[in-house]
């Protein structure tokens, strides 16, 4: 054994293709892991998708040619760089590069940064919220850290599905819709139906004041 070939081991098993992996193994395992290997694996899982959308789009070049594209020095050798061409060749919307640069953002945070990384850190449940439309961020707003990242991993797997199946904003929108209704049950958010309303002005008085 030696340490060349350590290394090619290593270099290896990184290139798993994800792809390849049972969604319940993944699930399993993601649910098994800190907060902090959490952001890592499910930005992983979005970078893996990402590339495999963009190799679909090279048909003209052999493997070679896309293992040069896709190696750190290449053009498309950083997830930063994959996202801003995934955008360019239409695969993903401008939309969908903002949330996939919150969650590299994330990811790069959770592996680089010293202190305590969790989803109750302040900067990582801001970026959760910032993931969904602006209506319905009071929703995650008032979500306990654990039921938060469990929404994050609903949000991950909606936004493979609209890469991969060209899926929209349904899927999110009855999600978000079911966790405002669990967030008003359990006493997080007011009901609408309990709405202040305004007080009515009673009927003045002959010679005097209401």
């Amino acid at each position: 054994m030696s340490y060349e070939s350590v290394i090619t081991d290593l270099k290896t098993l990184m290139r798993r293709d994800l792809l390849e992996i049972d969604p319940k193994e993944h699930k399993a395992r993601v649910e098994g892991e800190s907060d902090r290997a959490n952001l890592i694996m499910q930005a992983a899982v979005l970078e893996r998708f990402v590339v495999h959308k963009l190799v679909e789009q090279m048909e003209t070049i052999n493997a070679d040619e896309t293992a040069a594209i896709f190696q750190f020095e290449g053009p498309c050798g950083s997830f930063s760089s994959r996202i801003k061409m995934a955008q360019a060749l239409g695969i993903i919307s401008r939309k969908m590069r903002k949330r996939l640069d919150l969650i590299r953002e994330m990811r790069n945070v959770a592996a680089h940064a010293h202190p305590d990384i969790d989803f109750s850190t302040k900067e990582i449940r801001n970026a959760v919220c910032a993931l969904v439309d602006a209506k319905h961020r009071d929703v995650l707003d008032v979500m306990p850290p654990a039921v938060l990242r469990s929404t994050f991993h609903f949000l991950v797997g909606k936004f493979i599905r609209q890469m991969v199946y060209g899926d929209d904003e349904t899927g999110i929108e009855v999600g978000m819709a079911t966790f405002r209704k669990a967030a008003i049950k359990n006493g997080l958010l007011p009901s609408p139906d309990k709405s202040p309303q305004p007080k009515s002005r009673g009927r003045p008085r002959k010679g005097g004041k209401a």
